[in-house]
């Protein structure tokens, strides 16, 4: 049985490998947010066609997934996801 001690530094270990993975997510989240706002200025013009658009990309993990089309591109997609879900939260709709 470990110690407090031994699960301690494991603990930690892990948490300092978690916060660079997180920090690196962060960077390609930020660097896809960048492009996706050049490219389509205006995400949504209402708070529906944002939700129609976070289910479009789910739809596109799920093909990328159930096409087999390997994790790198399901990751793409994901990637995807996570950035129509920040500009949805975020607000960038144009309900005007």
């Amino acid at each position: 049985m470990e110690t407090f001690e031994v699960w301690f530094e494991k603990d930690r270990a892990h948490k300092k490998a978690m916060d660079k993975k997180n920090r690196e997510i962060f960077v390609e989240l930020e660097a896809a947010l960048q492009i996706a706002e050049l490219k389509h200025p205006v995400f949504a013009h209402s708070f529906k066609e944002g939700i129609f658009k976070v289910v479009e990309e789910l739809g596109e993990v799920a093909a990328a997934y159930n096409k087999s089309e390997g994790e790198k591109r399901v990751n793409e997609e994901l990637l995807d996801t996570l950035v129509v879900i920040w500009r949805m939260y975020r607000g960038d709709w144009d309900d005007a």
